[in-house]
């Protein structure tokens, strides 16, 4: 755990949910906000994933259901109130494409705990880096429909699509100044921590430095966009 008291990127009794934690996306994802003190809950059918497996403790706990059933959201959110003894979650990160049969019903029951508290983080991570993919256009239609429902509700929505400003594409950033160069900084400072630790550069790894950014103050007024992994961003 790196950080402490009012730092920044201090989520501390923070409730987080995964899916397709068991894949190389999803355990960085878990393994960045656990860094930073979330409570985090994996999802996935398969067996967690073993960078993530020694961090079971009171802050990790991994929720595998049988493949061969469909995902019950209630089922998730039952055993997160067990497992942390709150009855709340406050991000839901859902890694798209890998999960048999959807994460839909689990989405529908954490939006009901976001819409009573009036608060709340969906992010869809796409599987796909291509902006323009069909399957990715698909995800945009999803999330634009989902914005319907939570329009005035005060939870954030955005898709995060782990491909750069590719050739042809809108370039211009929607975010004010300060987001814009706060999602800079806290880039540049994760590049330049990672470099000195002489870790390899991996795609996975700056997309949950991102997820992570836009769970922190920090990124609060980041909603209704589409996130390339970058950090630029575009409304949806």
């Amino acid at each position: 755990m790196n950080y402490i008291g009012d730092h920044p990127l201090n989520l501390i009794g923070k409730i987080a949910i995964v899916t397709s934690a068991a894949s190389e996306q999803g355990a960085a994802i878990c393994r960045e906000l656990l860094n930073s003190n979330a409570f985090v809950l994996g999802v996935d059918s398969r067996p967690a994933h073993k960078s993530t497996e020694t961090s079971r403790a009171s802050h990790f706990q991994f929720f595998q259901y049988e493949p061969e059933k469909p995902l019950v959201g209630r089922d998730v959110l039952d055993y997160a109130a067990r497992m942390y003894m709150k009855d709340d979650v406050n991000y839901f990160i859902d890694v798209a494409g890998t999960i048999e049969g959807g994460t839909a019903d689990l989405r529908t029951e954490v939006l009901q705990v976001f819409k009573q508290r009036g608060d709340g983080l969906v992010l869809t991570i796409s599987s796909v880096k291509d902006t323009g993919s069909e399957a990715n256009m698909e995800l945009v239609d999803s999330i634009r429909e989902l914005a319907k429902e939570l329009r005035n509700l005060g939870v954030r929505w955005n898709l995060l699509i782990p491909g750069g400003n590719e050739p042809g594409t809108k370039a211009s950033s929607i975010l004010d100044y300060k987001t814009e160069a706060a999602i800079g900084e806290h880039m540049q400072a994760h590049s330049a921590k990672r470099k000195k630790g002489g870790y390899p550069v991996e795609v996975e790894r700056d997309i949950a430095n991102l997820v992570l950014f836009l769970c922190t103050k920090r990124g609060r007024s980041v909603s209704g966009t589409l996130v390339r992994g970058d950090g630029t961003c575009i409304a949806l």
